[in-house]
């Protein structure tokens, strides 16, 4: 059996072992072989499996200690900053993930060096709920193979020390306490359109509540190659010409390939981003319920979009959208009702519906119509795995 959420702790040999007689030979060679099979080989193992530093003031002597080679880390530093990147710097770290709130500020020097133990080699970087103190300079880092930043931060200073030099960064989450603050954003040089602006190679970028960044029009200013945007917004208490800045940016984007609307209960922004000559072709909506505010009338035919997503969004919208796209090809969706599988058949173009669910009606008439209609070409069904419809990230990342 595989290992669905591709995460492998450290311990999973000895919890194996324990129920077998180590002196059984045959047994012990029968669990080595799955083993291998799992995870592969000793120094392939090492690629796949993840460190838990959970207890540093326990842990840490120990990891000085190990002859292995870790290179994934899932960390809850628990104040022992300093001490941890004095033993990573020792490995050659490729992932971490930071499990920190942000209860107390950081001292900055500390986290700094925990950031250097490893920013020659990381590749993916989540850092936690982050704010920092005493930050006497600016001080920002290198990340020379970083692919892939998830960043929350809670001040400035936390977050400059990523406005370095990141060659290879393709990949950024962002969310910030920062929205509640108003001087960071009331000029146009803040810190995220500072970083935005240094990383123009960028080409999936994900920002969650971060609305007071479109304050001003960035977007001349910040105009990435950006193929994948990912937002969740609630303009409802900000001026109109916040929204219209944020429509700005997104229509800016040249070389866009997917929207995903993330949580957004506001029909504006759905619609100024169908309507208003945004070219891209996958839209994923995810949790975007409008209750009885969007209609059909509400939306133009888009040429553009080939696939969209339905990710736990009522399935009335799904009529309204795909009424409203012509050229749709393929789409996925939570529960597919007869209704919605007699409607989808009317859409000239489409030839795959993925869902999770399908009502056993809706599954009858299907076969019906495959034993009646040699000929015609029916859109093709396929069940989504259960892991496959959980995994946000891969369907967010296309």
């Amino acid at each position: 059996m595989g290992d669905p959420f591709r995460v492998l702790d450290i311990d999973i040999f000895p919890l194996i072992l324990q129920h077998f007689d180590t002196n059984d030979l045959k047994k012990v060679a029968l669990v080595s072989r799955s083993w291998n099979d799992l995870i592969g080989t000793s120094r392939q193992c090492m690629k796949r499996v993840i460190c838990r530093i959970e207890r540093p003031q326990l842990q840490l002597k120990m990891l000085e200690e190990s002859v292995r080679q870790y290179e994934n880390f899932k960390i809850s530093p628990h104040g022992h900053y300093q001490e941890l990147s004095e033993i990573l710097t020792h490995f050659y770290v490729r992932n971490v993930w930071i499990n920190e709130t942000c209860v107390k500020e950081v001292d900055h020097s500390e986290y700094v060096n925990l950031m250097r133990s490893f920013s020659d080699t990381v590749e993916y970087l989540q850092t936690g709920d982050i704010a920092t103190k005493n930050a006497n300079r600016v001080i920002t880092i290198d990340f020379p193979k970083l692919k892939k930043l998830h960043c929350s931060f809670s001040n400035r200073s936390a977050f400059s020390i990523f406005n370095g030099v990141n060659k290879q960064l393709e990949t950024v989450i962002l969310s910030s306490e920062l929205n509640s603050r108003d001087e960071e954003f009331s000029t146009h040089e803040n810190i995220i359109t500072e970083f935005l602006t240094k990383n123009q190679q960028i080409t999936n970028l994900w920002l969650l509540h971060l609305e007071k960044l479109f304050v001003y029009d960035i977007s001349q200013k910040v105009t990435q190659k950006l193929r994948h945007i990912t937002f969740t917004t609630n303009f409802q208490n900000l001026p109109q010409h916040v929204r219209e800045n944020f429509i700005r940016f997104i229509k800016a984007q040249r070389c866009l390939e997917a929207i995903n609307i993330m949580g957004c209960r506001e029909k504006s922004i759905l619609t100024s981003i169908w309507n208003n000559g945004v070219k891209f072709r996958k839209l994923f909506v995810i949790d975007c319920n409008y209750y009885d505010e969007l209609s059909p009338y509400d939306l133009e035919k888009n040429m553009n979009i080939e696939e969209i997503d339905f990710y736990l969004s009522s399935s009335v919208h799904a009529y309204f959208l795909l009424s409203a796209a012509p050229n749709i090809v393929a789409y996925k969706i939570r529960q597919l009702s007869k209704q919605l599988l007699e409607f989808s058949l009317q859409l000239k173009k489409l030839k795959e519906i993925k869902f999770q669910s399908i009502d056993a009606e809706a599954l009858k008439y299907y076969k019906n119509l495959c034993y009646k209609s040699h000929d015609k070409k029916l859109p093709k069904l396929k069940e989504l795995d259960f892991f496959d419809y959980l995994n946000i990230d891969k369907r967010l990342n296309g």
